[in-house]
């Protein structure tokens, strides 16, 4: 494909989009180009997500539906956001998730409104930024969860008595004692993560391919972690951990379920704790999403969720949604209609 080809240029202003700002350009992009390195070199560096990181993300495009867009104003880039499609004019940040506190190279104060221009959702989701996202007139849909953690320098089997976790951390110190522990093995991470996505389900082969960039491009660096539990030289267990500021922060984790009457899961995680307090490190972050991290650790953060779209897009996917539930409803009372009328019609010996 040629460079021109792989370029489609818009001007916000000339579309149908109230969220667009009067001199915004966005140009988008299905493979690299010139333009972006361009626009890298103006736009200020992420820091959990350099722009090396950001570049290698981006051009590992495969079958993963990438799309790179530079915003501009006045003739230079105020942002750049690499997105990956997830459904019809709906888009994700390709790091979400995956690096905390990053979000787009972006000027200050820019990325909301640079996103909002391009008539097109985007979520964006994320934790550990440095501000709290607050509800906007760009913003249609905005939501917290809480995220648990605890300081290295806390006495973790005080709070453990008091969650009711020191029972079971005990039980599985003793259940596991057999097990072997290692610090960044070869191939740690890569056995995590991908095992992983299939535990879940449903997780783009795309991002499972992002994650497995950054966890070598950190690691690298000695920014990511794997620890893992092996049962001579099979591993059994494992958790993901990169470092943000000075705190240990938990990312993906799988464990062989046949070892699960050991807990080799509640195992390792009492070694990440240990091990974060013996290498110096400031705090332990645990995420959010599962209550039962709350046994681990107290609330200690947020995460979130948001859409940044257009107000007609919002509009219309909203009155689409709408669409989708009454078909449902239709779609069920068809059915039991019919299983009531197939019903009426069976005779007592069939």
């Amino acid at each position: 494909m040629s460079s021109d080809s792989s370029r489609i240029q818009y001007r916000a202003g000339l579309n149908k989009n109230k969220a667009s700002r009067p001199g915004l350009r966005y140009e988008w992009f299905d493979q690299w180009h010139p333009k972006i390195d361009e626009a890298l070199k103006e736009l200020p560096e992420m820091e959990t997500c350099p722009h090396d990181l950001l570049r290698s993300l981006i051009q590992d495009n495969g079958a993963h539906q990438k799309r790179v867009v530079v915003i501009s104003e006045n003739d230079a880039p105020v942002a750049l956001a690499a997105l990956r499609k997830r459904a019809f004019r709906h888009f994700e940040l390709i790091t979400n998730w995956i690096v905390p506190q990053a979000i787009i190279p972006a000027q200050a104060g820019a990325f909301v409104r640079a996103l909002a221009s391009l008539s097109v959702s985007v979520e964006v989701a994320g934790w550990r930024w440095k501000f709290r996202p607050e509800p906007s007139e760009l913003i249609k849909r905005l939501e917290y969860y809480p995220t648990y953690g605890m300081k290295c320098s806390e006495h973790f089997e005080k709070y453990w008595r008091k969650s009711g976790q020191w029972t079971t951390v005990k039980r599985c110190r003793n259940l596991c004692r057999d097990f072997t522990f290692a610090v960044n093995p070869p191939d740690g991470a890569e056995w995590i993560i991908k095992n992983w996505g299939d535990d879940w389900g449903g997780i783009p082969q795309g991002e499972i391919a992002d994650r497995l960039i950054a966890a070598r491009y950190l690691e690298q660096r000695g920014r990511h972690y794997s620890f893992l539990l092996y049962d001579k030289d099979k591993p059994i267990a494992g958790h993901t951990f990169l470092i943000d500021r000075e705190d240990l922060v938990w990312q993906v984790t799988h464990r062989d379920k046949t070892y699960d009457r050991h807990g080799v899961g509640t195992r390792l995680m009492d070694l990440a704790f240990q091990w974060a307090a013996e290498n110096g490190l400031q705090e332990i972050d645990l995420g959010g999403t599962h209550g039962n991290k709350a046994r681990w650790a107290p609330q200690n953060g947020e995460k979130f969720v948001m859409n940044i779209c257009p107000g007609y897009l919002s509009q219309w996917q909203s009155v689409l949604r709408l669409m989708k539930k009454i078909r449902l409803r239709t779609l069920k009372r068809k059915l039991e209609t019919l299983i009531t009328a197939k019903q009426s019609n069976l005779s007592p010996r069939d």
